[in-house]
């Protein structure tokens, strides 16, 4: 630290002594008081001259350091609050303090509690790196835009209780030493804590409010401690930023799938498990992609929606019922007899039981096909496949459907 000459020792001391007036500061007996003040110009207490006064030892080298209990209760930040590197050796209370422009306190060490009870951050809130001795205390804060905690430290307990997130709060590499109570009026739109990892105690993210947007909150766990993450996938959805390698992404969902079957979580289970599966087919070759996936998730929703494939199979079979309107009388006259089904005249127009009598036909031909378990060759007229290729095609198409479908519905009795 450069030597200063009594001359421009006391010019600074004056200075400081300015700069202290003009931003309303008080003091107590034991605590410094900036309780209801309204900074209108940016607050760098950094930037002020290298003395101790009144238990502040401002260190011109990017520091600042609070000896005494601080307490900005109430205070209005209009324009940048910038405590980088700042030190508070005892109790920092900026509860209901209003920042309206940046609040910067990365790399901040708390030594006491730290209290932002009902702190309104109207911009960027940036705790980057701050360090936690004691309580961290956030109950009821609100950030409007970006809250940065990426590699902060909690070495005591962090309190985000009714807290109000914006758009993105970031953890990643953040350290819970300690209890963390994370149950916020409102989740960020995206929550970040990849790379969160040993966590002490878990997180229970499950009685959180939605989103401000209404929608789930993107959730990225990528290298995380996901067994000690308690999230639900009514609150929430996996995010994945900067496409992660497939084996970090399978990490995740494997670890959160046990992590709901130890909890009992059905139905988040559920709702993960086929995501998982989407996310393995996408992987496995443009067969799964493209074919088997898009099969799995409409026909029975990868087996957790069984009652899917009979209402399909009901479907299919009124479906080609409703085509054989058309072609009944040559199905059954020139490419698949079926005798006992007897024969009936095309239906009136003006007769509206005549349809009703004609669709029962076809419904009950297309039902022997598609529901019976055989075709025997002996009903098939002569020549059928040179003469009527196109009808022939399209019956094998009914009956190969109606077997996939059964074999299905009958696979899912079995295996209840």
């Amino acid at each position: 630290m450069r030597q200063l000459g009594i001359k421009s020792y006391i010019t600074r001391l004056i200075g400081i002594l300015a700069i202290i007036s003009v931003s309303g500061y008080c003091q107590s007996a034991n605590t410094l008081d900036f309780s209801g003040k309204i900074f209108t110009e940016p607050v760098y207490p950094y930037y002020w001259p290298s003395l101790e006064l009144d238990g502040i030892k401002v260190d011109r080298l990017d520091m600042v350091l609070f000896k005494l209990p601080v307490s900005f209760y109430n205070t209005t930040f209009d324009s940048t609050a910038d405590f980088l590197l700042a030190s508070f050796d005892s109790t920092a209370d900026f509860t209901r303090a209003y920042f309206n422009s940046t609040a910067n306190f990365a790399g901040a060490k708390f030594h006491s509690t730290a209290s932002f009870v009902a702190a309104d951050f109207h911009s960027t809130a940036d705790f980057a790196e701050a360090n936690f001795d004691s309580t961290a205390d956030f109950r009821g804060a609100i950030f409007d835009f970006t809250a940065n905690f990426a590699e902060a430290y909690f070495n005591s307990t962090a309190d985000f209780t009714l807290a109000f997130f914006g758009p993105l709060a970031d953890f990643r590499y953040a350290k819970f030493n300690e209890r963390v109570f994370f149950a916020p009026r409102a989740l960020p739109k995206w929550l970040d804590i990849r790379y969160v990892t040993p966590i002490e105690y878990p997180i229970d993210m499950t009685n959180s409010g939605m989103p401000r947007n209404g929608n789930k909150c993107k959730i990225a766990l990528t290298k995380a401690d996901v067994s000690k993450i308690w999230i639900n996938m009514d609150l929430f959805e996996l995010w994945f930023p900067g496409d992660p390698r497939y084996d970090d992404q399978l990490a995740v969902y494997e670890g959160l799938l046990k992590q709901f079957g130890d909890r009992g979580l059905k139905e988040s289970y559920e709702v993960l498990d086929k995501e998982y599966r989407h996310f393995v087919n996408q992987h496995k070759g443009w067969v799964y992609k493209y074919f088997t996936d898009p099969f799995q998730r409409v026909w029975w929703g990868y087996g957790y929606n069984p009652e899917r494939a009979l209402v399909i199979t009901i479907a299919l079979w009124l479906l080609f019922s409703i085509i054989n309107i058309k072609y009944y009388h040559r199905l059954n006259g020139s490419v698949y007899t079926i005798s006992f089904m007897g024969s009936i005249n095309w239906p009136k127009w003006r007769e509206p039981f005549s349809w009703v009598r004609f669709f029962l036909q076809t419904s009950a031909y297309t039902a022997v096909i598609f529901f019976g378990l055989k075709m025997s060759v002996d009903k098939f007229q002569h020549g059928v496949i040179q003469r009527h290729p196109f009808l022939f095609s399209y019956l094998m198409l009914i009956y190969v459907s109606g077997l996939v479908c059964l074999g299905f519905i009958v696979n899912i009795i079995f295996t209840k």
